[in-house]
């Protein structure tokens, strides 16, 4: 009866590991996947390497053509010149410029009677690429000393060049290269023209200036500007009645080309202290000059109408002040923070400083969440036009209105600073008052009251299988939210790390302790604990290493109630434990071969030892009731039926 049990037992191990090698190879299976069809025995990647080749042409044709070809430019006077560089490839080996092998024509095409007025084969000198052919009246066959009679056209000027058959292929290359069109005439044209030009500006004040250079070009070597070869006028004209107020001569001074003109009221002939009254309009400032013929060919040039400027006379300029280099705290700036800018001015008299009597500056400060606002008067000193003002928590600095204190008092939401700087009458001439005044906006600031804090605590070093829990505490200004989360630590270069857990650690609404989060886990080894607060302005990072050991003999481990599953991928199945589908394939084939052998082992000990009993004989001085108390297994005797049965069944797990 009891072998009989025994061999059950052991065919139930060899069963066993049967089944656990199937379900170790199934769950491989399953959890890989179906094989990708770039991979089933290879037909995929065997057809990509049996594509058939293409037999690339051995022949090139031979190429050719005059590279930087340049020729007479338009209206061009003889003689001019033909420039290029012949360039090849794809000759045969040895291959050199010659004669016999290449050629290059020159033809000279009249655009207006549609006809070649000349062919022209350039000699190829041996090894020379380089060629430059000059077009005078010998070569032109013009039949005077110049070539506007036998010429009057325009022509076009194209190079033809070829290459014979001595290419890799026997081919014959050919190029065309229009070089230019031109046409002849006797001498380049004289001109003149004005550099530098500048004159009033709009609203100007009395007196004002006309500058300009008279500049010039073609002329014989010898010319030296003078009056007798050049003049210039000015004209001014009133854009209101469309009629000339001034024409002026510009008195020329021999080698002299840079003039300046003063507008003052005797040039202008105001008939007043001021010209507002004789001349109400806006004007325009026009320049002409003209060149005599002491060109090539002794013909006069002459500049068109050139419009440089047009003003209105004023008695007098605006005052005006500006706040230039303002710079205000920069967005959650830490306290304290500074504005700091220069007053720049103009339109004043010549003795105007700045100072508290003629100059106001006013810092407007907008609370944009409270939209409350305040003006500051800032003190100015004599003389001074650099500021700084400093803002603390307490308020603006020197601040002197009550409700600066009391407004912005505590400095903890987001400003807006704007300056308005303004100066009184102390006018150009002093002839009116007019205050200028410039709105500008500075800069847009949330201000950090204190540094922010940030703790994140675990176990110290070590933790048991089961809840662990995560402490985090801060103190920080706009903050967005705050996050725990817990990775695994990679063993292998390369592997990322997987997220495991994660939670808010955000305070909730009226509290200021700590908060603190449960994370299971129930399987050994290390693990990243990182707390992550999200700030308007930056973020921040703690991050920690927790290892976590076995339960202890005899603990018990609760299972926190709440399990937070972070589960991300495709398709695929999850695997054992969280471990991917190819591990947890290969953990089920380990724990099968394991388990099946173990369960054989046992089985066949068990069959072994039950064959080897030797029967009792007759001088055993043991009773019967004896030798039935004794374990089959392991050969212990025990006093009675209960004590083996009680043996059997927590050693051997016997029923």
């Amino acid at each position: 009866m009891r072998k009989a049990a025994w061999r059950t037992l052991g065919s139930l191990g060899l069963g066993l590991v049967a089944v656990f090698l199937v379900l170790g190879m199934s769950g491989t299976t399953v959890l890989l996947g179906p094989a990708s069809s770039a991979r089933d025995g290879g037909t995929t990647l065997m057809a990509d390497h049996t594509a058939a080749a293409v037999k690339p042409d051995a022949a090139l044709t031979s190429w050719i053509n005059t590279s930087d070809a340049t020729g007479p430019a338009a209206f061009q006077p003889v003689p001019a010149w033909i420039n290029f560089t012949i360039m090849y490839g794809n000759v045969t080996p040895g291959f050199e410029l010659a004669s016999n092998n290449t050629y290059v024509n020159l033809t000279i095409y009249d655009d207006v009677s549609l006809s070649y007025y000349l062919n022209y084969s350039f000699p190829i000198v041996t090894g020379v690429a380089t060629y430059s052919l000059e077009l005078d009246q010998t070569f032109l066959g013009c039949s005077a000393a110049d070539c506007t009679a036998s010429m009057p056209d325009t022509y076009t000027y194209t190079l033809l060049s070829t290459i014979n058959d001595t290419a890799n292929g026997g081919s014959l290359g050919t190029n065309t290269t229009v070089v230019s069109t031109t046409h002849w005439v006797t001498y380049l044209p004289t001109y003149v023209y004005f550099k530098g030009v500048s004159g009033p500006t709009v609203n100007s004040v009395l007196p004002a200036w006309v500058n300009f250079t008279i500049a010039y070009g073609n002329v014989e070597p010898s010319f030296v500007i003078s009056s007798t070869y050049v003049t210039a006028t000015l004209e001014i004209y009133d854009t209101v009645t469309h009629s000339d107020y001034m024409v002026y001569s510009v008195p020329i001074v021999s080698g002299q080309a840079t003039y300046s003109i003063e507008l003052d009221q005797t040039f202008l002939g105001c008939s007043a202290a001021n010209c507002t009254a004789t001349m109400p309009d806006t004007y325009g400032f026009s320049l002409y000059a003209t060149l005599t013929g002491v060109g090539n060919g002794g013909v006069p040039a002459s500049t068109s109408d050139l419009l440089f400027a047009t003003t209105t006379w004023v008695n007098a300029l605006s005052t005006w002040v500006n706040a230039l280099t303002a710079t205000g705290p920069s967005p959650y700036s830490t306290l304290p923070g500074w504005i700091n800018f220069t007053l720049v001015y103009g339109g004043v008299g010549p003795s105007y400083e700045v100072g508290p009597a003629n100059t106001t500056v006013y810092l407007y400060t907008l609370n944009e969440v409270t939209h409350a606002s305040a003006n500051y008067s800032v003190p100015l000193k004599l003389g001074q036009t650099s500021y700084s003002l400093e803002l603390t928590s307490s308020g603006l600095a020197g601040c002197t209105q009550a409700n600066c204190t009391t407004t912005f008092g505590s400095m903890n939401d987001t400003y807006a600073f704007t300056l308005w700087p303004s100066i009184n009458g102390t006018a150009h001439r002093g002839i009116y008052t007019v205050n200028g005044t410039l709105f500008a906006p500075l800069a847009v600031s949330a201000f950090i009251l204190y540094a922010p804090t940030f703790s994140v605590s675990a176990p110290a070093a070590t933790a048991i299988v089961g809840n662990v829990n995560i402490t985090t505490n801060y103190t920080a200004q706009f903050l967005v939210t705050a996050e725990v989360y817990v990775y695994t630590v990679p063993t292998l270069q390369g592997v990322a790390p997987v997220l495991l857990y994660s939670a808010s650690a955000l305070k909730p609404t009226g509290t200021t302790g700590a908060v603190t989060n449960v994370w299971y886990e129930g399987t050994p080894g290390s693990y990243e604990v990182s707390f992550v607060a999200y700030l308007t302005y930056e973020t921040v990072y703690i991050n920690g290493t927790v290892t976590v050991e076995t339960t202890p003999s005899g603990g018990v481990v609760y299972q926190n109630t709440t399990i937070y599953n972070n589960v991300t991928g495709g398709s695929t199945p999850a695997g054992f434990f969280g471990l991917g589908p190819a591990v947890s394939g290969t953990l089920f084939l380990l724990i099968g071969l394991i388990v099946g052998i173990l369960a054989g082992l046992v089985a066949a000990r068990m069959v072994m030892s039950s064959a080897q009993a030797k029967p009792p004989q007759q001088w055993s001085e043991k009773k019967e009731e004896e030798t039935s108390n004794t374990c089959s297994v392991c050969g212990k005797s025990f006093g009675s039926a209960d004590e083996l049965a009680a043996h059997s069944k927590s050693e051997h797990g016997m029923q």
